[in-house]
């Protein structure tokens, strides 16, 4: 199993704090990106699949890419290579019970062998070796037991039996009025095992996960028309109840109520589930439990169920620690909890909430509240739990953790009584809780949350400062107060 390490970079580090409500959307959800300048392929991220070896592959519209959590080892179609993959556009991923990759693309199915990090086009060989007659598959999950259930587009639903390597085919099958069979578009597991299935029609089916026979069945979607379509999804939530979207559609989504047998419709227009863009991509489980819709255009909709509520995670071109983009074509959930996010045109992110687990300040030119400055050099808590920041060439700031409000010193020409210099090199807090600045070019200023008091190097005055580099303070046993320059000899002892 690959380690996963994170390479952090801390810009400010203010303590745990509580997230402000106005800023919740990043500083309660902090993503990592990655894109080509990273190594990507390509931009535009169409799935994701984590192995069992702990890589996560991710497919692109020019190419498939492992990743370890550093770099990105690369598979494209190239035409004199016949153990390439037939395709560079990649559609869909899944593992086999066996460990295989399946590999979907315009062309079919290729095969990849993790032993020998190779390529087979042969499907059917590799769906016999499971048992399958053929290749015409549509879906293969991993159940919670470590069974797997696949869609088969002929056959229908199958079930694989991993302890005995056996294939069990449910002897449950839609059928339209002409008693027809339909075609599975897609499945997923709930938390008790149970499989709930979409038909290409919209018609739904649950079906119990140790006796393998239906035990809810709903037309309330087929009701509705939507219209035949391989491209339904289906996303069963932490209450067991099955959401319904359409991929390249301008739909929304539909929630069914189970329990009230009701049909929800989410949407730019939803009375009761308004969401910020009806074109749904991809819907996975937060690491709440709510469910995150992904959106084209519309960024990321987290879902409040129980009160039908919806909070939108958006692109900021001010905030590196944002989504990638707004248009996000794929989610994916792996077993560690990470949440991946592929977008259109710019590469990919991911979250996880012990990626990051400082609160994170920085300047936003559009939030009068934010940190005055980013550039800082150095800070002190005082005995309320506030901070004391001093900047290089923002002044002094003091953040308030009970308001979660910043306010700003600076120098003000001609008034002896401000700060004397906006570049802040140390900070110190006496046993009088009197705040000692120390200064580049400055010299060091006292402040008693009023006024500031400069000392300053004067040639004339041998009982001055011995330089206006103030580069570290410190008060001793005896209340004695040393301060460290950058020149003038050994440190000079003053009283504090």
């Amino acid at each position: 199993m690959q380690k996963w390490i994170f390479r952090l970079v801390l810009i400010l580090f203010l303590g745990w704090g509580t997230v402000n409500a106005a800023v919740a959307q990043t500083d309660q959800y902090q993503f990592a990106r990655y894109s080509t300048e990273k190594g990507l392929s390509h931009n535009q991220v169409t799935c994701f699949l984590k192995d069992r070896q702990g890589f996560v592959w991710v497919g692109t519209a020019d190419g498939l890419n492992r990743f370890d959590g550093y770099s990105f080892k690369i598979f494209k179609h190239t035409p004199s290579d016949s153990t390439s993959i037939e395709d560079h556009h990649i559609n869909e991923l899944f593992e086999d019970p066996e460990g295989f990759i399946w590999i979907k693309t315009p062309k079919g199915f290729d095969i990849y062998d993790p032993k020998t990090e190779s390529v087979d086009h042969d499907a059917d060989q590799a769906a016999r070796r499971l048992g399958i007659p053929d290749a015409d598959l549509a879906r293969i999950i991993k159940t919670k037991n470590g069974d797997y259930w696949i869609s088969h587009n002929r056959l229908g639903l199958l079930k694989y039996l991993t302890a005995k390597k056996k294939v069990l085919r449910i002897r449950f099958n839609a059928t339209d009025q002409a008693g027809k069979p339909l075609v599975i578009s897609d499945l997923n597991e709930d938390a008790s095992g149970n499989v709930w299935v979409v038909y290409t029609n919209g018609f739904l089916a649950k079906i119990d996960g140790k006796s393998h026979k239906p035990v809810y069945q709903s037309g309330l979607l087929r009701a509705r028309n939507e219209g035949n379509s391989i491209n339904h999804r289906v996303f069963v939530d932490m209450d067991g109840e099955p959401w319904v979207y359409t991929v390249k559609a301008v739909r929304g989504i539909f929630y069914l109520d189970t329990r009230n047998n009701r049909l929800i419709e989410g949407s730019t227009t939803s009375k009761e589930l308004k969401l910020s863009n009806n074109i749904v991509s991809a819907v996975v489980s937060g690491p709440d439990g709510r469910p995150w819709i992904g959106t084209d255009h519309g960024g990321i909709n987290i879902v409040e169920k129980r009160t039908r509520t919806v909070s939108v995670l958006t692109y900021n071109p001010n905030d590196p620690k944002t989504i990638s983009q707004n248009s996000v074509m794929a989610l994916y959930k792996d077993n560690s909890g990470m949440i991946w996010a592929g977008t259109f045109k710019r590469g990919f992110c991911n979250y996880h909430k012990s990626i990051f687990k400082f609160s994170f300040f920085r300047h936003q030119p559009s939030i009068s509240s934010s940190l005055p400055f980013d550039d800082v050099s150095v800070f002190v808590e005082d005995r309320k739990g506030n901070i004391w920041v001093g900047s290089n060439g923002g002044g002094l700031i003091y953040y308030d953790r009970s308001r979660n409000s910043f306010k700003q010193y600076k120098n003000v020409p001609g008034n002896l009584s401000s700060l004397s210099n906006n570049v802040i090199v140390s900070l110190f807090l006496d046993s009088d809780d009197v705040l000692w600045i120390g200064t580049y070019f400055g010299g060091l200023n006292s402040f008693d949350g009023k006024s500031f008091k400069r000392y300053l190097h004067s040639p004339t005055d041998s009982t001055s400062l011995i330089d206006d580099r103030v580069w570290e303070i410190f008060e001793d046993s005896q209340k004695r107060l040393w301060v460290g320059t950058l020149d003038g000899g050994p440190a000079l002892e003053a009283d504090g």
